[in-house]
């Protein structure tokens, strides 16, 4: 690292073009980001839209989607604590047992 720095402080010509190319590589990700978030937010807008313009109803299928994910993370969350508490026992138990072989020897 204090090579690169070493070498960017002789050289400024190489300093402007790494800090230029990285410049570019930045606008181009945030271009990209930019023009999928937008595309996100129109999207969004056309399906609200719909509905308010329609007096729709959205489909009953995405209220029954999003209660499916919810019930889904409930049970992944009660799950997740469950293999929690038996690694903590578990790791309980063997700091038992290595504390108790090593007071053995």
């Amino acid at each position: 690292m204090e090579s690169l720095i070493n070498r960017l402080s002789e050289q400024p010509a190489l300093a402007a073009l790494m800090i230029a190319l990285l410049g570019a590589a930045l606008f181009f990700v945030l271009r990209k980001l930019t023009t999928l978030a937008t595309l996100f937010a129109v999207g969004f807008i056309a399906f609200v839209g719909y509905f308010a313009l329609t007096g729709k109803e959205p489909p009953k299928g995405l209220e029954a989607i999003t209660d499916k994910v919810a019930e889904t993370a409930k049970d992944a969350k009660e799950k997740v604590k469950e293999v929690n508490e038996k690694i903590g026992e578990d790791l309980k138990e063997a700091a038992k047992a290595g504390v108790k072989d090593a007071l053995e020897e």
